[in-house]
């Protein structure tokens, strides 16, 4: 690498106290860490260190993260809510914001709350006269449910942030917006303008058995990355023990291989809940992506639900 890109290298590095020889290594293992074990090249990790430190953004604290665009081979660099708060209080012309709202309400698809037909971000700066201003009309940034497929061919539907909290990200995007008119912040992007550049990102689809610990846990699943993109757990429909049975009667209807697939799925399930400690949020994804196949989720939450009073017993029987 030549001298500018190692100055860039040992500045980060001596900023967040890495040494500068594993600071790759570092991203590559957390902030920068992909899904499906893929791995940034040297040059789009330096193109993100180059960006986070333009704009002063701490990537380990997932201000800044990356996005792979397959279609163009390459990562777009996406910042969180929170850097771009930190970029715009750290602007030395910042001189306050104040957010204006529809009279009107809309109802947006697959949404159970209405949200503003329009939020208006008005930023102000100490070195201009009139303030500048973004309005972001709902029905233009909104973005609907996620719905898939699962291996039994059944759809399935998994509510992301803009379902639960649409009129925090309605702001967000108006904030967003207000600050690149203000000040002008160029080559960063929100999650929902990084995917619908990848033209089909999905980062309401939660697959446990695939996707990185940090997406799990999240889930700021800010697929994604900021707390509003949490699982709702409030979805999760608790199995009657009575019922277990007769969804093992029905289960034993099951092709072979579909009974094995089903098996290996609650496997995958009980490990990730318990290697992260995460059992809620694997519920919530259960009882989300099998919601049309009641007797499979009950299925699914009885056994999971067993392993987990399973783990507690064993850790009160070493504490005893």
């Amino acid at each position: 690498m030549n001298e500018v890109n190692d100055s860039v290298i040992n500045r980060f590095a001596s900023r967040y106290s890495v040494e500068p020889g594993k600071l790759f290594d570092t991203l590559r293992a957390t902030a920068f860490k992909q899904r499906e074990g893929e791995q940034p090249s040297d040059e789009q990790l330096l193109a993100l260190l180059v960006v986070a430190d333009q704009y002063n953004l701490n990537p380990f604290t997932r201000e800044i993260y990356a996005v792979p665009d397959r279609k163009n081979q390459t990562i777009i660099p996406v910042v969180g809510i929170d850097g771009w708060c930190r970029i715009v209080n750290e602007h030395p012309q910042f001189d306050g914001v104040e957010f204006h709202y529809s009279d009107n309400t809309v109802q947006m698809e697959g949404c159970n709350k209405p949200g503003f037909e329009w939020i208006e971000a008005v930023f102000y700066r100490k070195d201009r006269k009139h303030p500048l201003s973004a309005k972001e009309f709902l029905d233009e940034v909104y973005r609907p449910p996620y719905v898939g497929t699962d291996e039994f061919h059944q759809t399935y539907t998994v509510q992301g942030p803009w379902q639960t909290h649409i009129k925090r990200q309605h702001r967000h995007k108006a904030y967003i917006q207000g600050a690149r008119i203000a000040f002008g912040f160029a080559g960063i992007y929100d999650l929902d303008e990084a995917l619908r550049i990848t033209e089909g990102g999905t980062e309401n689809a939660v697959d446990i058995s695939t996707q990185s610990d940090e997406v799990v846990k999240a889930p700021d699943m800010e697929v994604a990355t900021d707390d509003s993109a949490k699982a709702d757990v409030s979805l999760v429909s608790q199995p009657d023990s009575n019922e277990s049975a007769q969804v093992d009667l029905k289960l034993s209807d099951l092709h072979p291989e579909m009974r094995q697939k089903l098996e290996d799925n609650l496997n995958n399930y009980v490990s990730r809940a318990k290697s992260l400690n995460c059992w809620p949020q694997v519920a919530a994804y259960i009882s989300n992506k099998y919601q049309g196949q009641p007797q499979i989720k009950r299925f699914l939450l009885t056994k999971l639900e067993e392993a987990e009073k399973v783990g507690l017993d064993s850790t009160d029987n070493k504490a005893a």
